[in-house]
């Protein structure tokens, strides 16, 4: 597990130290700015509904209880204008594979500055994109791909003048995803949401 998130940390800063020899330094706006970053991050895949809240009739299997999936985000920040800017992040929740349940997202969208003091930095954010779930167990579905909807935020620390520590929060809603089939009756939609936390390099 520890193995691939550095792999990918690797990829993230081998692919922004790429992207500065490209850029040309007179095409850049005096405010923009580039960011690229790597997380490791645990979310809730909002799967298996705990027990204590859906009663069970004396036929219905009860579900596993899957309760979190860990795996690793890969973003880019770009910084429009003083406050304001749009982001794009690819998440893979696959370390584990619980069952063989994996959630993997492909988001992108715009965030705004709420606030900033020294080198501390706080942002909300909303995305849209895809989200794919392989499901487990429940080989009759097998995997899907949903429209996903995101409201988040994530508060940064400046270490130094290229990188940047983040702890991000994503509460993703899928609104066509099936709702847990050994439970009938349950509404479609799932809530998958949890925590990123990584470091960023500045490109330019």
């Amino acid at each position: 597990m520890h193995k691939k998130f550095f792999l990918l940390l690797a990829c993230a800063v081998l692919s922004a130290s790429s992207l500065r020899a490209q850029v040309a330094p007179a095409a850049i706006g005096g405010e923009s700015r580039l960011w690229v970053g790597a997380e490791y991050a645990n979310f809730s895949p909002d799967w298996a509904p705990p027990l204590d809240r859906v009663p069970l009739a004396p036929n219905q299997v009860a579900p596993p209880g899957i309760t979190r999936l860990p795996g690793a985000t890969i973003y880019v920040d770009f910084g429009l204008r003083r406050r304001f800017g749009v982001e794009g992040e690819m998440r893979f929740l696959t370390f584990t594979k619980p069952g063989g349940l994996t959630e993997k997202s492909y988001l992108g969208g715009g965030y705004y500055t709420a606030y900033r003091r020294g080198k501390l930095s706080l942002d909300v954010k909303f995305l849209v994109g895809g989200g794919l779930i392989t499901y487990s167990p429940a080989p009759e579905v097998g995997y899907g791909s949903y429209f996903v909807y995101v409201p988040g935020g994530n508060l940064s620390y400046r270490l130094a003048r290229k990188w940047k520590a983040r702890v991000d929060y994503e509460y993703q809603l899928m609104p066509s995803a099936p709702g847990n089939l050994f439970i009938p009756g349950l509404p479609n939609g799932l809530k998958p949401n949890g925590f990123s936390a990584g470091v960023a390099y500045r490109v330019f």
